[in-house]
Order: structure tokens, then sequence, then C-alpha cells
């Protein structure tokens, strides 16, 4: 005799958890992260932090090692500048950098393009979110990273960057990344930033942040992949080779340092210089008068068309936060390349205050910490991943202009 089973009944809770299980047990695909692309806070302090922060280490100590710390990160800059290939790495348009544990950029070296020092952990943290636990991926001593799609992380395409993960005696204790704005990426159009680029499918080389290397080897046929998707097979393997050295010289110049001063004092110190820097960047907002200041600015161009595109501003200072209010600026342009994904914005808006207002700062993601950015969703200022954003420069440079216009008029208040 068949007996019809009762069917299970689950209370909503129940069965929304359930669902969102099964969901992500069938994905299909792991496409940008609107969460970690819209974030530029610190992570969480970890234990070994937070133990490290207890120690009671001196000044002169501290100081002493993060002058080591930003020594390594412009030693390994200067090495990527002569054997990168590149005439971005000649040029300047490149950086350094320690990272922590979790991925926030601590250290950046003192020369290079300064935006790039708070939105480079954007492609860390996709990292350890969706690869360190996944059994066809994981996070190894002598694994290494590349990425350059700016949908999740960076400014544009023609980034590229090598990422490195840094581990003492078994545990990952640090990130070492370095970045060259390359010369080619298999875009629709020679250089890398097509004004003709209709859609992302135009814009090249698409690396979403993957493992390419074990063993501090790159894997040859992920490099031969890489080489076969641009115009200059060459300058490929040249430069992820080279992003390679300096991303092994911070790590070889790291442990140098944990050696000698010991795991706890060294990341503390690390942890200190972002904390440090947040303190700092809130005292200095706050010594300003709160108010708002407004502007208007308009780009006349994308390169293909004269065209208003407008960059509507607001600043606000309430106590120790800035408050960058970019709603109301035009919507995003389809089939057009200017438009800006909403890290490289963020990227240019400390680029003013690290270049201009406050440049005896220290260059890393902590600056940006007591700033809140307000944009409209799928704005030109802050795209959909549907749209192409190679020109970007277009949209973000103009908003720059925007933003130190109305910083000079808190500043003569």
């Amino acid at each position: 005799m068949n007996v019809m089973q009762k069917p299970i009944e689950l209370d909503d809770a129940t069965f929304e958890a359930e669902l969102k299980q099964f969901l992500d047990q069938q994905m299909l695909f792991r496409g940008p992260d609107p969460e970690i692309m819209g974030s530029h806070d610190l992570a969480p302090k970890t234990e070994l932090e937070k133990r490290s922060l207890e120690k009671n280490v001196d000044v002169v100590t501290r100081t002493v090692i993060r002058n080591r710390l930003q020594m390594i990160a412009n030693e390994a800059n200067e090495i990527l500048s002569h054997i990168g290939s590149a005439p971005g790495a000649k040029w300047g348009d490149l950086i350094c950098a320690i990272f922590t544990a979790a991925g926030d950029l601590a250290i950046a070296s003192s020369n290079g393009v300064l935006l790039f020092s708070v939105l480079a952990h954007h492609p860390i943290k996709y990292i350890l979110k969706y690869w360190k636990n996944e059994p066809t991926v994981g996070i190894a001593d002598g694994d290494i990273f590349m990425h350059n799609d700016a949908r999740f992380g960076n400014v544009h395409n023609t980034d590229q960057s090598c990422l490195l993960p840094i581990f003492h005696k078994g545990e990952l204790v640090a990130w070492a990344g370095s970045i060259i704005h390359e010369g080619e990426n298999g875009a629709c159009e020679p250089g890398g930033m097509p004004s003709a680029a209709l859609s992302p499918y135009d814009e090249g080389l698409k690396i979403s942040p993957m493992r390419c290397g074990e063993g501090f080897k790159l894997r040859e046929d992920l490099v031969t992949y890489f080489q076969n998707s641009v115009r200059d097979p060459k300058l490929q393997l040249e430069d992820m080779r080279a992003k390679l050295a300096a991303t092994m010289r911070i790590r070889s110049r790291l442990l140098e340092v944990i050696e000698e001063y010991g795991l706890e004092t060294v990341i503390g110190t690390v942890r200190d210089a972002l904390d440090s820097t947040v303190e700092e960047v809130e005292r200095r907002f706050e010594a300003l008068p709160d108010g708002k200041v407004r502007y208007v600015h308009f780009a006349d161009s994308t390169l293909r068309e004269n065209v208003a595109i407008k960059i509507n501003c607001c600043l606000e200072i309430k106590g120790k936060n800035l408050i960058v209010d970019l709603r109301g600026s035009s919507p995003e342009f389809l089939n057009r390349a200017n438009n800006t994904v909403l890290c490289s914005l963020k990227g240019m808006i400390a680029q003013v205050f690290l270049n201009f207002v406050w440049p005896d700062l220290p260059r890393n993601q902590a600056v940006l910490v007591p700033v809140k950015v307000l944009t409209d969703q799928n704005s030109a200022l802050n795209c959909s991943p549907a749209s192409p954003n190679a020109q970007s420069m277009m949209t973000f440079f103009p908003s720059f202009t925007a933003v130190e216009h109305c910083l000079m008029k808190f500043l003569f208040r």
C-alpha cells in the first residue's frame, strides 16, 4: 500500500535560508560583488592584530619598522619601473604596496599613482571572500593572483595587478601587490583605453581576480592565454614577470623584518599605520567648520561627440566626517566608454586630498575611511557592470575638479 508522504512545513526564515543555500550551491557565474566594490572601510581587527596592538611597543621601534616597510615598497617600485616594459612603468603609472592579511592597503610606495592607494584592495577582498575556501582554488604560500577588470577593482582594464599572499609559519599575515598601467590589453583599439568601445566586450582582457601561478611560478598555459589575447604578447609576458618580481621582493624583505623584530611587532605596526591615519584624518575634518558647499561642473565630450555631462557635487563636513554627495550627476552611457566605476571615483577623490590638501599624510586606504561617498546607481560616476568604462578619466577627472572647487571654499571660510 502506497502512503503519500506528508510535505515538510518550513517557517519563512527557514525557507529563505534553505533557498539561499541552494542558490549559493548552484552559482553559475560569480561576477563583481557590489558589497565589496561599495566599501572602502577597514576590515575588523584580526586576533593577531589585536594581540599585536596590545604589546607595549615604543614609538621609536614602531617608527623604525614603519620606515623599513616604506622603503620596502619604494624598493619594489624602483625595481618595477626599471624592469617593466610598458611605457606606464617608465612614466610612473604604477604602484607597489603592502596589504594586511584581510586585504587593506597599509603601505604604498611613495612614488607612483596616488589613486591606486585606496582602490587596490578590492581584488584581494574578492579573493578572500570567494576563493580562500573554494576547494578548486584556495590560497597557499607561493600562489600568484592577477587581475585587471575594473569592475572588480582598480581604475580601468589597462591596469594589471599581481597579488601575492605572504605566509609566516603557515599563517597568512599579509599581501604584496604591484600594478602597472599596461599599454596594450587586446581592446578594440590599440592602447587599452578605447573610446570606440560600445560595450564591456570591446575593452579587451577582463581578468577577474584569479590564481595564475603556484610555487612562485606563473602557469605557462595561462600566460599563453593572456599573451594570445593581446596585440603585444612580448609586453604581456615581460610585465607579468616584472610585477611578480616586485611582489616577491616585497615578500622577502617583509619576512626579513618579521624575523628581526617579531611577527606581532611588525603586524601591529602595519595595523597602526592604518588606524593612526584614520584618527588623523578625523582630527583634520573636525578642525574645519561644519557646513555644506555646492558646485556643478560639466564635461563636454565623450571623445566621440560633444555632449554636456553633469557633475553635481555637494560636500558636507559633519564633525569628524566628510560626505561627498554626487547624486544628481548624469546617468551612465550604455554605449560609450566614459563611465566610472565607483572605486575609481573614490580613488580620484582621495587623490585630491593626498596631492593638494594633505600631501603629508601616508598613502594608504585609511585616508578615505572618514569620507562617505553618495552616488546614484547606474550613473556616469557609478556605472553598472553592463556599461563600458575604459575611458573613465572623462568623468572622474571632472569629478576631481568639482570636489577640489568645493574644498577650496571650505579651506578659505
